[in-house]
Parts: C-alpha cells; structure tokens; sequence
C-alpha cells in the first residue's frame, strides 16, 4: 500500500476539521467511466475529463521506459475520487489527508481526494497510477524501490503532447537509507509504515530511477541487469556486484553522489520524448446507485484497513438501502470474519439459506466462509470440528458458484484453496485453476493454489513453477518468503531422494 501524506490543516479550511455525522454517509452522485486498464470513479465531470488524458500519457512513458506494452489487466483496478468528508471520514489517518493504492487480492484500488486545485489531484493520481501500472503491468518481481522511485519520478512531472517534463522533489531533507538497506525493504518493513518513516524511502528510490531512466544510459542497462538477477532469485550480495561491478556501499556512494548533486539544481526540468498521445476520448459515464457507490467504498475500505471501527457505517447504510443485495451479504459476512464474530457469520449463513442456490449468495457465503477457516490468528477459538464444518460448506458453495461463472477467478482460487485442504476432487480443481490461469497468468493466488493441490496429489516437483510464479507477483513479503522456502524444501527434498531402482533386464531366452 502507497500513501501520501498532506497535512490537512493546510488543505481545507479549519470548519471541516471535525469528522462528519455518522448517521447516513452523504453520498453524492457517482458515475463509473469504465477505461481499457481502470474504472474511474467520481462525482466531478471535469475531473472525469482529464484524468484519461493523463493516465494515458503515464502509460506511454513507463512503456518506453520499461519495455512492458500496456495490455487489458486481468483484474479490475478501481480508480476512487472521493469528497473530502469521505475521505476524511473513511480513509484518512490521524492528522494526514492520505491517498492510497491499495493492492488486493482480486482488485487493485486506488483512492484519491476530489480538489478543485488542479495540482493536488494531478500529483495524487500521478503517483498512485504509477503503482498501479507497475503492478498490474508488469509481469516480473517488481521491488518497492523501483515502484518507489518510478511514482516519485512521474509524480514531479508533466505531459505533453509527445514529450514530459521532469522536474525535481520539492524536499530533500528526508534520511538517506542505505542501499543496503534500501534494496530490502518491502511493505512489511518498519521504513515503509506510518506517516513519517516511509518518506526516507524516496530520496535513494528516486535517486535510483532518476539515474537510470534520465541520466545515464549505461546505468539503465546495469540496472536492468540487477532486475533480471532480482527476478530470478540472486541474493543482494551477488546480484548487486555482477550486475553493477561494485560492492552495494560503492553503489551507495555513488547513488548519493549523484542525489546530492541534483540536491542543488532544485530548479532542474529535464525533457523526454515519448510517443505522441492524443486526448483520448472519455467514455460516458455510468451513474451508480447509493447502494453501489457504498459497496464500493466499503470493498475498498476493507481493503485498505483503515478505520476498521467506522467500516459498518458504510455497510449497515447499504444494507438499509438494498437488503436483498448478494454484495452487501458478502460484505456483511467478511465483517463477521474480520471481527471473528462466528455467532453473526453463523446468522447470516442461516438468513441466506433460503436463497443458497441463488449463485451470487453461494459465492457470498462460500467465500466467507473460506476467508474464516483460510487464516488462523492467535487466540482463535473456532475449533477443528467446525473449521472442518466451514470448509466442507465452503467448497459446496463455491462448486456452485464457480459453475454458474466459470472465468470468476476469486471463486476459483477458494473452490481450488479447499480442494487441496479437504483433498478432495482434485482434478476438477486443477481444471478450473488452470482455466483461471488463462485469464490471469501471472496471479500469485492462484498460482499458490496450483502449486498446493499439486502437494495434494504428491506431486512435489510440480509445484516449483507456480511457486515462483508466487514468489515473483505477490504483494505480500510473507507469502513471498513463504513461496521461496517451499521452492528449497521441494528442491531440497529431490536431491536427497534415493535414485529409482533400475528396470529389470529382461532375461535372455535361450
């Protein structure tokens, strides 16, 4: 997750400063402007006008710079303008005004705050998109340092018709990280979290970039170089040395050198050639209904972890507006599982029964109930009986959804998690997986799927592809490090393993 921090004192005036009444969210009319690789959403017209422009131009330039053509992402990447008193209320932390891009599992969202400064909200997005495009572009390990330093880069520049201007962080006065330090860090890592600490990642993730993509072109190669090694697996300690020619403290030396020199030039505009973009034409929008427009900041609050106590404002208000609707049964029902409340997540399932055969109800239920057996937390009190309950329900729900909607990949990664938990109807598993897999290839969930039914089967050697598959596309550091020991286990494993018996001759006839 990618915040930026703006200190909301300086943005709006004192009388906003209070939050908002809870009651009942004052939602305004939202309309959905759907995009080849994002859905825009927003209340503004004007706002809804120009970001395609901008985004677009975004796109020709990391294109160029990354040699990754832009293709019709695999999962859907939501683009949120909100008022002030929603972002405020729902998704800002302590004193800051934040944006986010949020990486989930089967959706990628992006929240940013409605201005009528034309500046703020261009640097928002600017930054944000350019995570966004990285990760759902890319399809190698993309480190947070990269990603980083490219949303740094594009965040002090501007379009134009065929070429970008560059310019210069406002602030330099943030820590310099180490690059030996720096090149580890992943959003687990304490330099990443909280408001001040992931500030200092900047200036060396900048540094980098600006390096490699503006300045020196011998130093983009070399750094291509490291990505390869990175992509496959090398360790910091030799990767860094073949790649670069020199220890990682004289990369560090050298990267601040250069850090400090533009340090200096603060007034600096470089100038890049991109291909010609015309303004694309911006699609017309499609009005959402209130118990739309809060499914969607609800999906993208839970998301994104933020106030955790106020997300039932945002689903209770659905549920009074649209209390037959399969999303807000789905969003009832994950509040249950975050919350560990198994006595209303039990009540809900009683309350949906009727409807069970309704597919959308059966992918509702079923994925909540997988959510809760999937992942056990410390002083969890769900016993082995009902867990074992919960997931035999589970898979049965999601059979039917997956049947009803077979290319629906998140029921699939669930239907396929179950299956090689119960063991059971593993090749019906693998198929689906593999259907999923042809709409998303480069999905870290489902090839972690792939890889355990395989386990399932005994087949151990079978799972080392999507393993790393895994390693490389995950966001999360621990199911990143997870997936690379299962690759030395199984890799371990085979080089121990006594060689097969020889076939027997058989014996010459006389």
């Amino acid at each position: 997750m990618k915040r930026i921090h703006f200190r909301a004192a300086t943005l709006l005036a004192v009388a906003f400063a209070s939050a908002a009444p809870a009651d009942e969210p004052e939602i305004p009319a939202f309309k959905a402007y759907d995009l080849l690789t994002y859905t825009l959403v927003t209340h503004d017209e004007y706002t809804a006008s120009q970001v395609p422009g901008q985004t677009a131009r975004i796109d020709a330039f990391l294109t160029q710079q990354l040699a990754t053509p832009v293709h019709t992402p695999n999962l859907p990447t939501k683009v949120l303008v909100l008022p002030y008193k929603l972002t405020h209320r729902y998704f800002e932390v302590r004193d800051e005004v934040i944006t986010d891009f949020v990486p989930a599992r089967f959706a990628n969202y992006m929240i940013l705050r409605h201005s009528k400064n034309s500046n703020e909200i261009r640097n928002q997005l600017f930054h944000n998109y350019t995570h966004a495009f990285m990760r759902s572009q890319m399809k190698r390990y993309c480190p947070l340092w990269l990603e980083e330093g490219m949303a740094t880069l594009i965040s002090f520049s501007r379009f134009y018709y065929d070429e970008m201007e560059i310019g210069m962080p406002v602030d330099f006065s943030a820590p310099w990280i180490p690059l030996a330090r720096l090149l580890e860090i992943d959003r687990d890592s304490p330099e990443y979290n909280g408001a001040r600490q992931n500030v200092s990642i900047h200036p060396g993730s900048w540094a980098l970039v600006h390096m490699a993509f503006i300045e020196d072109a011998a130093f983009n190669k070399q750094l291509f170089d490291f990505l390869a090694a990175l992509n496959n697996f090398n360790p910091l300690e030799t990767a860094v040395p073949q790649s670069f020619g020199m220890s990682v403290d004289e990369l560090d030396q050298r990267v601040r050198r250069y850090e400090q020199s533009l340090a200096r030039r603060t007034d600096a505009i470089f100038q890049v050639k991109i291909p010609p973009v015309p303004d694309p034409r911006t699609p017309p929008g499609r009005a959402l209904s209130e118990p739309e427009s809060l499914v969607l900041m609800a999906e993208a609050m839970l998301a994104a972890g933020t106030y955790p106590e106020r997300l039932s404002e945002l689903i209770d208000a659905a549920h009074r507006k649209a209390p037959d609707s399969p999303k807000v049964l789905a969003l009832r029902m994950q509040l249950a599982v975050r919350d560990r409340d198994d006595v209303a997540l039990a009540r809900l399932q009683s309350e949906s029964e009727p409807r069970a055969m309704e597919p959308e109800v059966a992918r509702a239920v079923g994925l909540a109930l997988f959510e809760r057996v999937h992942e056990t937390k410390a002083g969890d009190t769900l016993s082995s009986a009902d867990r074992e309950r919960m997931s035999r329900k589970a898979f049965q729900f999601l059979d039917r959804a997956v049947m009803s909607k077979p290319d629906d990949i998140e029921s699939i990664w669930g239907y396929a998690m179950l299956a090689a938990r119960l063991k059971q109807d593993l090749a019906t598993a693998l198929k689906r997986v593999d259907s999923g897999l042809a709409i998303a290839d480069h999905n870290a969930d489902l090839a972690m799927a792939a890889a355990l039914i395989y386990e399932a089967q005994g087949e151990q050697k079978k799972m080392i592809p999507f393993l790393v598959v895994t390693a490389r596309m995950t966001a999360e550091p621990k199911t990143r490090e997870w997936a690379l020991k299962r690759v030395n286990d199984v890799l371990a494993a085979q080089a121990t393993a006594p060689a097969a018996a020889p076939a027997a001759t058989p014996a010459a006839k006389n």
